[in-house]
Protein backbone atom coordinates (compact mmCIF):
# COMPACT_ATOMS: atom_id res chain seq x y z
CA UNK A 1 0.00 0.00 0.00
CA UNK A 2 0.98 3.55 -0.83
CA UNK A 3 0.66 7.14 0.36
CA UNK A 4 -0.84 8.77 -2.88
CA UNK A 5 -1.79 12.67 -1.54
CA UNK A 6 -3.95 14.96 -2.68
CA UNK A 7 -1.03 17.99 -3.80
CA UNK A 8 1.97 16.94 -4.54
CA UNK A 9 5.32 17.54 -2.69
CA UNK A 10 6.82 20.70 -3.74
CA UNK A 11 9.49 23.73 -2.32
CA UNK A 12 7.89 26.43 -4.12
CA UNK A 13 4.94 28.29 -2.50
CA UNK A 14 5.08 32.28 -2.06
CA UNK A 15 5.84 33.02 1.72
CA UNK A 16 4.90 36.32 0.93
CA UNK A 17 1.07 35.45 -0.14
CA UNK A 18 0.89 32.95 2.76
CA UNK A 19 2.13 35.73 5.02
CA UNK A 20 -0.34 38.25 3.15
CA UNK A 21 -3.30 36.18 3.27
CA UNK A 22 -3.00 35.57 6.92
CA UNK A 23 -2.94 39.48 7.70
CA UNK A 24 -5.52 40.01 4.94
CA UNK A 25 -8.46 37.43 6.84
CA UNK A 26 -8.49 34.76 4.13
CA UNK A 27 -6.38 32.43 6.80
CA UNK A 28 -7.46 33.33 10.65
CA UNK A 29 -6.46 31.90 13.86
CA UNK A 30 -8.12 28.73 13.64
CA UNK A 31 -6.06 27.75 10.43
CA UNK A 32 -2.74 28.69 12.70
CA UNK A 33 -4.30 26.52 15.53
CA UNK A 34 -4.70 23.05 12.77
CA UNK A 35 -1.28 23.46 11.11
CA UNK A 36 0.36 23.70 14.69
CA UNK A 37 -1.99 20.52 15.79
CA UNK A 38 -0.73 18.35 12.46
CA UNK A 39 2.88 20.07 12.96
CA UNK A 40 3.38 18.59 16.29
CA UNK A 41 0.98 15.48 15.39
CA UNK A 42 2.26 14.54 11.86
CA UNK A 43 -1.24 13.19 11.24
CA UNK A 44 -4.80 13.87 12.14
CA UNK A 45 -8.33 12.60 11.09
CA UNK A 46 -10.81 15.41 10.58
CA UNK A 47 -12.52 14.12 14.02
CA UNK A 48 -9.35 14.61 15.67
CA UNK A 49 -8.75 17.92 14.47
CA UNK A 50 -12.13 18.81 15.30
CA UNK A 51 -12.03 17.34 18.40
CA UNK A 52 -8.24 19.66 19.13
CA UNK A 53 -9.54 22.95 17.92
CA UNK A 54 -12.92 23.20 19.20
CA UNK A 55 -11.36 22.18 22.89
CA UNK A 56 -9.67 25.39 21.98
CA UNK A 57 -12.55 27.38 21.54
CA UNK A 58 -12.84 27.46 17.84
CA UNK A 59 -15.70 26.13 15.21
CA UNK A 60 -14.78 22.57 13.46
CA UNK A 61 -14.49 22.67 10.38
CA UNK A 62 -16.76 20.66 7.39
CA UNK A 63 -14.20 18.67 4.90
CA UNK A 64 -15.83 21.47 2.11
CA UNK A 65 -13.43 23.84 4.85
CA UNK A 66 -10.41 20.89 4.85
CA UNK A 67 -10.74 21.03 1.39
CA UNK A 68 -9.70 24.45 0.92
CA UNK A 69 -6.98 24.63 3.13
CA UNK A 70 -5.73 21.85 0.97
CA UNK A 71 -6.20 23.68 -1.93
CA UNK A 72 -4.39 27.14 -0.46
CA UNK A 73 -1.59 24.37 0.58
CA UNK A 74 -1.72 24.95 4.47
CA UNK A 75 -2.43 21.68 4.87
CA UNK A 76 -2.31 18.14 2.70
CA UNK A 77 -4.26 14.94 3.05
CA UNK A 78 -3.71 11.48 1.85
CA UNK A 79 -4.81 8.12 1.89
CA UNK A 80 -3.48 4.69 1.19
CA UNK A 81 -4.02 2.44 -2.40
CA UNK A 82 -2.70 0.01 -4.11
CA UNK A 83 0.56 1.87 -6.04
CA UNK A 84 -1.17 1.71 -9.36
CA UNK A 85 -5.12 2.77 -8.16
CA UNK A 86 -5.90 6.30 -8.87
CA UNK A 87 -7.41 7.73 -6.17
CA UNK A 88 -10.83 9.83 -5.92
CA UNK A 89 -10.68 11.87 -3.13
CA UNK A 90 -14.69 12.82 -3.31
CA UNK A 91 -15.12 9.39 -2.58
CA UNK A 92 -16.60 8.63 0.82
CA UNK A 93 -16.06 5.52 1.80
CA UNK A 94 -11.50 6.02 1.96
CA UNK A 95 -9.59 6.83 4.70
CA UNK A 96 -8.68 9.83 4.32
CA UNK A 97 -5.91 11.50 6.37
CA UNK A 98 -4.44 15.46 7.20
CA UNK A 99 -1.36 16.47 7.44
CA UNK A 100 0.78 19.75 7.05
CA UNK A 101 1.70 21.11 3.82
CA UNK A 102 4.41 24.09 3.05
CA UNK A 103 1.87 26.61 3.67
CA UNK A 104 1.40 26.01 6.79
CA UNK A 105 4.99 25.61 7.73
CA UNK A 106 5.10 29.41 6.48
CA UNK A 107 1.96 30.32 8.61
CA UNK A 108 3.48 28.82 11.69
CA UNK A 109 6.82 30.98 11.15
CA UNK A 110 4.90 34.05 11.13
CA UNK A 111 2.52 33.86 13.45
CA UNK A 112 3.29 31.19 15.73
CA UNK A 113 5.96 31.75 18.20
CA UNK A 114 5.55 28.16 20.34
CA UNK A 115 6.60 25.96 17.53
CA UNK A 116 9.80 25.88 15.80
CA UNK A 117 8.65 24.72 11.87
CA UNK A 118 11.29 26.27 10.23
CA UNK A 119 13.22 23.23 8.95
CA UNK A 120 10.12 21.26 8.38
CA UNK A 121 10.01 19.99 4.95
CA UNK A 122 6.92 18.20 2.93
CA UNK A 123 9.18 15.09 2.31
CA UNK A 124 8.80 14.55 6.18
CA UNK A 125 4.92 13.46 5.65
CA UNK A 126 6.54 9.77 3.69
CA UNK A 127 5.58 7.36 6.48
CA UNK A 128 4.18 3.56 6.15
CA UNK A 129 0.89 2.70 6.55
CA UNK A 130 1.55 0.92 10.21
CA UNK A 131 3.41 4.41 11.26
CA UNK A 132 0.74 6.20 10.29
CA UNK A 133 -1.72 3.70 12.35
CA UNK A 134 0.22 4.40 15.15
CA UNK A 135 0.33 7.99 14.98
CA UNK A 136 -3.44 8.30 15.29
CA UNK A 137 -3.41 5.83 17.89
CA UNK A 138 -1.16 8.17 19.88
CA UNK A 139 -3.87 11.07 19.00
CA UNK A 140 -6.09 9.34 20.66
CA UNK A 141 -4.47 8.80 23.86
CA UNK A 142 -3.54 12.65 23.75
CA UNK A 143 -7.39 13.65 22.62
CA UNK A 144 -8.34 11.49 25.84
CA UNK A 145 -5.61 13.13 28.31
CA UNK A 146 -6.13 16.63 27.21
CA UNK A 147 -9.59 16.38 27.63
CA UNK A 148 -9.57 14.57 30.97
CA UNK A 149 -6.32 16.46 32.22
CA UNK A 150 -6.48 20.08 31.03
CA UNK A 151 -3.12 22.12 32.39
CA UNK A 152 -2.07 19.03 34.52
CA UNK A 153 -0.53 17.98 31.57
CA UNK A 154 2.87 19.28 30.70
CA UNK A 155 3.80 17.67 27.35
CA UNK A 156 2.79 15.46 25.13
CA UNK A 157 5.54 13.63 22.03
CA UNK A 158 4.49 11.86 18.70
CA UNK A 159 7.53 9.30 18.00
CA UNK A 160 10.30 10.63 20.42
CA UNK A 161 13.67 9.56 20.06
CA UNK A 162 15.05 8.40 23.29
CA UNK A 163 18.58 7.15 23.90
CA UNK A 164 21.02 5.17 26.38
CA UNK A 165 24.51 5.54 25.81
CA UNK A 166 25.21 4.72 22.09
CA UNK A 167 21.56 2.83 21.45
CA UNK A 168 19.27 5.10 20.37
CA UNK A 169 15.09 4.04 20.29
CA UNK A 170 12.09 5.84 19.33
CA UNK A 171 8.94 5.39 21.30
CA UNK A 172 5.69 6.06 19.56
CA UNK A 173 4.85 8.57 22.26
CA UNK A 174 5.89 10.10 25.79
CA UNK A 175 4.29 12.50 28.22
CA UNK A 176 4.72 14.23 31.58
CA UNK A 177 1.72 14.95 34.23
CA UNK A 178 1.09 16.74 37.08
CA UNK A 179 -0.25 14.94 40.08
CA UNK A 180 -0.48 16.74 43.20
CA UNK A 181 2.64 18.41 43.48
CA UNK A 182 4.95 15.45 41.49
CA UNK A 183 5.28 14.97 37.92
CA UNK A 184 4.90 11.84 36.78
CA UNK A 185 6.56 10.42 33.43
CA UNK A 186 4.90 8.05 31.38
CA UNK A 187 6.09 6.03 28.06
CA UNK A 188 3.92 4.46 25.32
CA UNK A 189 4.39 1.82 22.47
CA UNK A 190 1.84 0.36 19.64
CA UNK A 191 2.82 -2.50 18.65
CA UNK A 192 1.43 -5.42 15.94
CA UNK A 193 2.62 -9.49 16.26
CA UNK A 194 5.18 -8.49 13.94
CA UNK A 195 6.63 -5.73 15.90
CA UNK A 196 7.23 -8.10 19.20
CA UNK A 197 10.70 -9.11 18.10
CA UNK A 198 12.25 -5.59 18.02
CA UNK A 199 10.11 -4.45 21.10
CA UNK A 200 11.84 -7.75 22.85
CA UNK A 201 15.31 -7.10 21.45
CA UNK A 202 15.81 -3.72 20.98
CA UNK A 203 13.45 -1.37 22.59
CA UNK A 204 12.84 -3.43 25.74
CA UNK A 205 16.85 -3.05 26.30
CA UNK A 206 16.71 0.19 26.23
CA UNK A 207 13.64 0.82 28.27
CA UNK A 208 14.85 -1.18 30.85
CA UNK A 209 18.23 0.15 31.20
CA UNK A 210 16.14 3.77 31.58
CA UNK A 211 14.00 2.31 34.48
CA UNK A 212 16.90 1.11 36.09
CA UNK A 213 19.11 3.88 35.86
CA UNK A 214 18.38 7.78 36.07
CA UNK A 215 18.55 8.19 32.17
CA UNK A 216 14.90 8.70 32.21
CA UNK A 217 15.57 12.07 33.83
CA UNK A 218 16.93 14.04 31.08
CA UNK A 219 13.34 13.37 29.45
CA UNK A 220 10.96 14.10 32.53
CA UNK A 221 10.23 16.98 34.07
CA UNK A 222 10.03 14.96 37.02
CA UNK A 223 12.61 15.65 39.35
CA UNK A 224 11.88 12.94 42.41
CA UNK A 225 13.39 9.68 42.30
CA UNK A 226 10.22 7.61 40.44
CA UNK A 227 10.17 5.67 37.96
CA UNK A 228 8.71 6.06 34.26
CA UNK A 229 5.46 3.91 34.00
CA UNK A 230 5.71 1.99 30.38
CA UNK A 231 2.48 1.24 28.47
CA UNK A 232 2.74 -1.45 26.00
CA UNK A 233 -0.15 -1.34 23.76
CA UNK A 234 -1.10 -4.34 21.16
CA UNK A 235 -3.15 -4.98 18.42
CA UNK A 236 -5.29 -7.32 20.97
CA UNK A 237 -5.33 -9.30 23.92
CA UNK A 238 -3.40 -12.06 22.64
CA UNK A 239 -0.86 -10.36 21.22
CA UNK A 240 0.17 -7.91 24.54
CA UNK A 241 -0.47 -11.48 26.68
CA UNK A 242 2.20 -12.99 23.98
CA UNK A 243 5.11 -9.53 24.85
CA UNK A 244 4.10 -9.36 28.48
CA UNK A 245 4.84 -13.34 28.91
CA UNK A 246 8.56 -12.70 26.85
CA UNK A 247 9.30 -9.69 29.18
CA UNK A 248 8.79 -11.41 32.53
CA UNK A 249 9.98 -14.70 31.55
CA UNK A 250 13.13 -13.52 30.83
CA UNK A 251 13.78 -11.63 33.52
CA UNK A 252 13.40 -8.02 32.18
CA UNK A 253 13.70 -5.75 35.20
CA UNK A 254 11.26 -3.01 34.32
CA UNK A 255 10.05 -2.47 38.61
CA UNK A 256 6.83 -3.21 37.77
CA UNK A 257 5.64 -0.34 36.03
CA UNK A 258 5.34 -2.69 33.22
CA UNK A 259 1.45 -2.08 32.08
CA UNK A 260 -0.33 -3.24 29.41
CA UNK A 261 -3.59 -2.71 26.72
CA UNK A 262 -5.26 -2.58 23.16
CA UNK A 263 -5.71 -0.74 20.63
CA UNK A 264 -9.34 -1.52 20.97
CA UNK A 265 -9.48 -0.49 25.08
CA UNK A 266 -7.57 2.62 24.35
CA UNK A 267 -10.53 4.03 21.59
CA UNK A 268 -13.41 2.51 23.63
CA UNK A 269 -13.04 3.21 26.89
CA UNK A 270 -11.98 6.83 29.16
CA UNK A 271 -8.32 5.96 30.11
CA UNK A 272 -9.20 6.10 34.07
CA UNK A 273 -11.09 3.34 33.47
CA UNK A 274 -10.71 -0.09 35.18
CA UNK A 275 -11.45 -1.68 31.46
CA UNK A 276 -8.46 -0.04 29.90
CA UNK A 277 -5.55 -1.07 31.19
CA UNK A 278 -3.80 -4.37 32.05
CA UNK A 279 -1.53 -5.31 34.78
CA UNK A 280 0.85 -9.01 33.89
CA UNK A 281 0.40 -11.30 37.16
CA UNK A 282 2.29 -14.35 37.62
CA UNK A 283 2.94 -17.17 40.55
CA UNK A 284 4.55 -19.67 38.70
CA UNK A 285 1.25 -21.46 38.12
CA UNK A 286 -1.04 -19.63 36.94
CA UNK A 287 -0.43 -16.14 34.83
CA UNK A 288 -2.42 -13.51 33.08
CA UNK A 289 -3.65 -10.38 32.84
CA UNK A 290 -5.48 -8.41 35.75
CA UNK A 291 -7.64 -5.42 35.16
CA UNK A 292 -5.86 -2.19 36.72
CA UNK A 293 -7.10 1.61 37.57
CA UNK A 294 -4.50 4.06 36.85
CA UNK A 295 -5.71 6.58 39.52
CA UNK A 296 -3.33 9.37 38.20
CA UNK A 297 -5.43 9.32 34.82
CA UNK A 298 -8.84 10.22 36.85
CA UNK A 299 -10.35 13.82 36.08
CA UNK A 300 -10.61 15.94 39.47
CA UNK A 301 -14.17 15.52 40.90
CA UNK A 302 -14.04 11.58 39.60
CA UNK A 303 -12.10 10.12 42.28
Amino acid sequence: MKQHFFNRETTTINKDVVVKSKRDGVFNDRDVAICKFLFKHKFATLNQINTVIEAQGFNPIKEEKARSLCQNRLINKFTFAEDTEKVNFDKKDIEVIYCMDLGGRYLLEQYETSVDASSWLTGRNAYSKDFVSKILMANEVYIKLASTMKDRLLSFNILKEVRMGKDAIQVDFDFNLRTGDSVRYYIGNFFKEEDIFELFNQKSLVLESLVVTNGWKKYSMNNESTEPALFFIGENESVALSLAEKLHDCGFNLNNKDRYSTFGRILKNNLYDKETFLKYESNGIQKGFKLTKISNFTPEGNE
